[in-house]
């Protein structure tokens, strides 16, 4: 449920789909087109979720402003509803080992 290279946007078929948080809410939005695709519960998904993540703070054109937590998403999944509660923008990238 983090941005991965082969999700592509619905509307305009851009291959950079961003997974984004606020104000406690996991949506997508095209980097493109700004389309965004339906919402579900930060706290409910990140319980399911598994693996490592780096989040990011971004601005209205996806730039980074800081990072806000790294690491396994159950670990950091306070941090990241900290952040987004305060009405930060995070951006979730996956980490992927052994590449």
């Amino acid at each position: 449920m983090v941005e991965r290279e082969e999700a592509s946007c619905e509307s305009c078929g851009d291959l950079v789909v961003a997974a984004l948080v606020q104000h406690g809410s996991y949506f997508t939005r095209c980097t493109a087109c700004r389309e965004e695709g339906p919402a579900t519960s930060w706290l409910a998904l990140s319980q399911h979720l598994s693996g490592k993540v780096k989040a990011v703070a971004v601005g209205a054109v996806f730039e980074t402003l800081e990072v806000v937590a790294q690491g396994e998403v159950r670990q950091v999944a306070h941090a990241i509803s900290q952040a987004a509660g305060e009405g930060k923008l995070i951006r979730l990238f996956q980490e992927l080992t052994g590449v």
